[in-house]
């Protein structure tokens, strides 16, 4: 299962609720690749300058350690971590 630019926009409440979400997708073990867009000065900057035309309500910048905390907190296992550009990426197991 893939998630792209998806988790940051949760408030931590309910995080929880999108980590289900992404788990009932999930064969028995099978995969999920979670990514989310990198707290850098770029990706500010961005969000910042086109607030206005692209509103997406809620958004958090989060890093890598970050994402996969919320993963680990919410019932997957990180295999692995790493970025992908501007994004964050996870690729993890539900427990």
């Amino acid at each position: 299962m893939v998630s792209v630019g998806l988790v940051e926009h949760f408030p931590d409440e309910h995080k929880p609720e999108a980590f289900e979400f992404h788990r009932r997708f999930l064969k028995p073990g099978g995969y999920a690749i979670l990514t989310t867009p990198r707290n850098q000065l770029r990706g500010r900057a961005f969000y910042h300058i086109m607030a206005d035309w692209m509103n997406y309500g809620y958004r958090e910048l989060i890093d890598v350690q970050q994402l996969g905390l919320y993963a680990y907190e919410n019932g997957f296992d990180v295999r692995r971590a790493g970025y992908i550009k501007a994004h964050n990426g996870i690729i993890c197991t539900a427990r």
